[in-house]
């Protein structure tokens, strides 16, 4: 019975994930996972941006725009990705970019951002894919190890996924320090792996690359959000937040965005209150200021 517990705990979550959200999406047999990536990127840009819900077009439009435009049987993740910066991003912001990142540092400074998300494409041969695959139908919920796939025999493919966020995970009785691993979205439904969700050793995947679009977004601090007139839809960068001595707002990119409402100040006490709870609690990347 124990041999199977993971697994089993897998296929609940399984089937968790399938009934109430479609956040894990399929690409069938068709060859989009670099518009499934590509497009998660866009709507996770436009957000960070600020734009507008009703302004913004969804991710399911953006898809199938990119699989007319670039075709069902692949395509090069760069040269998609520079054609939909510039036709869904760049009109919201001059200053988008993409980019390809070339340490595991860009990376994770991209990750520890809130709602940050990373493609990641990879390419592995014939046997490899079959070593993937069967690994993670007898581990659905283990991490790859670089000795799992062995050599390359057969053509090499390439396939295109997102990373989204780093944590600790906890593995067979064990927790996992989120630098030795990536964890990251497929496109091959909810019902592979962890609930669509794999776990591979960093040195794991060979012909690794990562991208990403860079949104400057403007930083808040955190004491403006209590000033009257505050008005919606600002942002706020909290690692410049707490350094309440300048008045000054910066640029930057891959900021951490919260919302701000239009909500009358605080009385000082309790400003004074939340201000030191911040500096205490150093505040979850997801919390929104309401």
């Amino acid at each position: 019975a124990g041999v199977h517990r993971e697994p089993a705990m897998a296929q609940r979550r399984v089937r968790f994930t399938t009934a109430l959200n479609s956040y894990v999406h399929d690409q069938g047999s068709e060859g989009t996972c670099y518009a499934h990536a590509v497009a998660t990127l866009v709507v996770d840009a436009l957000r960070r941006l600020g734009v507008p819900a009703q302004s913004a077009p969804l991710r399911s439009t953006v898809l199938e725009e990119l699989v007319a435009r670039f075709g069902n049987e692949g395509a090069i993740v760069p040269t998609v990705l520079d054609w939909a910066l510039r036709t869904y991003v760049r009109p919201h912001s001059d200053e988008a970019d993409c980019e390809e990142l070339e340490t595991t540092d860009a990376v994770m400074e991209v990750l520890e951002q809130a709602e940050g998300k990373v493609v990641m494409d990879f390419r592995m041969s014939c046997s490899q894919w079959a070593h993937f695959e069967a690994f993670f139908r007898a581990e659905p919920m283990g991490i790859l190890s670089a000795g799992a796939l062995g050599d390359p025999h057969g053509r090499i493919s390439g396939h295109a996924v997102v990373i989204e966020g780093s944590e600790d995970y906890s593995h067979g009785g064990a927790n996992v320090p989120a630098h030795h691993f990536w964890r990251f979205k497929n496109s091959w439904g909810g019902q592979h792996a962890d609930a669509g969700f794999y776990h591979v050793a960093r040195d794991a995947l060979p012909g690794v690359r990562f991208f990403a679009i860079d949104v400057p977004v403007r930083h808040r601090r955190f004491r403006e959000l209590f000033l009257p007139g505050s008005r919606p839809d600002r942002t706020l960068d909290l690692r410049g937040a707490l350094a309440l001595s300048s008045d000054k707002v910066g640029e930057g990119s891959f900021g951490t965005i919260f919302r701000a409402s239009p909500h009358p100040a605080p009385e000082p006490a309790v400003r004074e209150r939340l201000l030191a709870r911040a500096a205490r609690d150093a505040l979850p990347a997801s919390m929104a200021v309401k």
